[in-house]
């Protein structure tokens, strides 16, 4: 049986335990350390390059932390982690550094950034690198495609599925009302089976992720701000993933 304890056990710092104010950038080796040093569970943000390997970092371009214009997904590994944080001086990380700075410590949840258009690439590069870690790992997505991909490649591997019930269209491009109905709704689960669900925490209470949690499903919730939303996120969740407070 698959042990799922360990989603659920500690707060988990979203993105790292980054600071503005201290200058410690968001999916950094910085807020990656930060976290592992208050013992926080840590949530991490990964995406393909384009020489089809992992970079760890959020936003589709760069220029929101950057001083460059693009998409990730047209820049190498190589060029990738040359590039220098505006905040901070460090440079971005790849996985497999990302690996390296975590090395089991503390719980590793891994979100999946794929592309919609290309479900493959950066899955088989991830999976492959989480065979030899030895320590507390997951991935997670919004797309259900890549979970249902990681079910398929590397069943081992604990996955999640990240959701959210206002889905507003702008922030879903290339789906319809249908799609976001089976998406926010769960109802893709008989195909991507996932182990444990990350939902918006103002987007509860819900049936599905109540259902979910009947049959032992964890269900962390994101994104949690202040203490008021942690312990709403307690009336329906096991965990949070919080940012901008200590819990």
């Amino acid at each position: 049986m698959t042990d799922l304890g360990f989603i659920s056990r500690l707060p988990i710092a979203h993105r790292g335990l980054h600071n503005a104010e201290k200058s410690v950038v968001e999916n950094s080796r910085g807020s990656i350390k930060a976290a592992i040093a208050q013992n926080y569970a840590i949530e991490i943000d990964v995406q393909l390059t384009k020489d089809n390997q992992a970079i760890v970092f959020h936003d589709e371009t760069l220029d929101r932390l950057i001083n460059k214009t693009g998409k990730v997904v047209d820049f190498t590994l190589s060029e990738l982690r040359n590039m220098i944080y505006k905040m901070g001086g460090e440079s971005i990380i790849s996985f497999a550094q990302l690996l390296e700075i975590v090395d089991g410590q503390v719980p590793l949840i891994v979100e999946v950034k794929s592309l919609a258009n290309n479900i493959g690439p950066l899955e088989a590069y991830i999976a492959n690198l989480m065979q030899d870690y030895k320590g507390d790992i997951c991935i997670m997505s919004f797309n259900p495609f890549t979970v249902k991909e990681f079910k398929r490649i590397a069943p081992h591997i604990i996955r999640g599925i990240v959701a959210e019930h206002n889905m507003q269209p702008h922030e879903w491009p290339g789906t319809n009302g249908l799609t976001r109905f089976l998406f926010k709704n769960l109802l893709h689960w008989p195909l991507t089976r996932p182990h444990f669900i990350s939902y918006h925490v103002h987007d509860l209470p819900r049936l599905s992720v109540r259902i979910a949690k009947l049959c032992s499903t964890p269900v962390i919730t994101w994104t949690v701000r202040s203490a008021k939303d942690a312990a709403y996120s307690d009336r329906y969740a096991d965990q949070i993933t919080f940012e901008g407070y200590r819990p």
